[in-house]
């Protein structure tokens, strides 16, 4: 964002303008003479209503009545222009140097024609090179749109064709080993039944990533809940010699979630910290109000962290991060998953060998409706 301003010192007297219109207004400045540089001040104005009226207060306050229109506002403009930049826009505009050639005199008729169609062309370049700056930055948000899509494809569809002959593997084991006497051939049995479990388990996290069930939100209190979730964990990390505090000290912060599925998520996200940690290590979780209307949780631990290039794939399925002693699985992707289910975010900050934070914002509970729930 850029600005005009009449006084630097004052931000009364400012107003914003995009990068658009800011290089219009800058190669305005290069023009060889000031009807082209009006010109393109006029064009400018036109397509932007809050600068003509900007413009037309500035010229009132100056003691100009006189200017209402677009022509007026931009005679008025280009007269004053090179004053009223604002004294912070000082840094070097490419376009502007690609532009700058075109300054010289004694041109012939030709040449001369040639500038100006250069003059009308130029805008359109800034028009379609900010289109292009615009594009980039559209461009990651919407190739996740994209692979997004495609894994739902991919997952319901395969996860359908998959499961059926799981399905089948699993009930001949268990059937064969109800007839089975020998141990050693029951263990073997409950082996195979076990994996085929845990592939249509795998299979069953890829379509909830697909297509998560309808979430049934309602006030949750998330400290209560953060607790319920140590509380189901600390057998393992009794086992790993982990310490898990609740470092939440709200007494009544209360979120708009499913209940359930944010247990989900908590649970995933302490599950790969316990992965990452080994043995020994500890994970902190809090919880706080945003001031924003959203809760923010929060999840720590002292493991070795992740690298830049496990962190950018850290939420997709089938990626795996043992390199950074994170596991495979889909418990990041399907929190990811539920979390942009509630409409809230999860990030993901680290640098190598201090540790990891995921940190939650998902919608607060309006307080009548935990009024409500209490």
């Amino acid at each position: 964002m850029r600005w005009l301003s009449l006084d630097s010192d004052d931000p009364a007297t400012r107003v914003p303008i995009s990068t658009q219109s800011a290089c219009i207004i800058e190669l305005a400045l290069l023009a060889p003479s000031p009807d082209s540089r009006r010109g393109q001040l006029e064009s400018l104005l036109r397509q932007d209503p809050a600068l003509t009226d900007w413009t037309c207060r500035c010229a009132a306050a100056e003691g100009d009545e006189a200017v209402k229109t677009c022509g007026g506002a931009a005679a008025w403009l280009t007269d004053r222009l090179p004053r009223i930049l604002d004294a912070h826009w000082d840094d070097a505009n490419l376009l502007a140097q690609v532009a700058r050639p075109v300054e010289t005199g004694g041109q012939s008729p030709e040449e001369q024609s040639h500038e100006g169609d250069v003059w009308r062309r130029l805008p359109l370049l800034v028009s379609k090179l900010c289109r292009l700056e615009q594009l980039e930055h559209e461009f990651e948000a919407s190739l996740e749109r994209e692979k997004i899509e495609a894994l739902k494809e991919l997952a319901y569809g395969a996860g359908h064709e998959v499961n059926n002959p799981l399905a089948n593997i699993s009930a001949r084991a268990q059937t064969l080993i109800k007839d089975e006497t020998d141990p050693q051939r029951r263990r073997k049995l409950a082996a195979i039944n076990a994996q085929a479990y845990r592939a249509h388990e795998m299979i069953a996290d890829l379509m909830l990533f697909a297509r998560p069930p309808k979430l049934q939100c309602e006030p949750v209190d998330v400290r209560a809940l953060i607790g319920q979730v140590i509380d189901s964990l600390s057998p393992v990390v009794e086992e790993r010699a982990i310490t898990i505090h609740n470092e939440c000290t709200s007494p009544q912060l209360m979120a708009s979630a499913d209940r359930v599925q944010l247990g989900v998520v908590l649970t995933a996200i302490c599950k790969n910290s316990i992965e990452a940690l080994g043995v020994g290590g500890h994970i902190e979780l809090s919880a706080r109000e945003t001031g924003t209307g959203a809760v923010e949780i929060v999840v720590h631990d002292d493991g070795p962290g992740i690298s830049p290039e496990v962190r950018r794939h850290i939420f997709d399925p089938f990626y795996s991060g043992r390199e950074a002693g994170r596991g495979l699985g889909f418990g990041l992707s399907k929190s990811w998953r539920i979390i942009r289910e509630h409409g809230g975010q999860i990030e993901v900050h680290s640098q190598t060998g201090r540790g990891v934070t995921f940190t939650i914002q998902i919608p607060q509970a309006h307080a009548e409706t935990s009024a409500r729930a209490s």
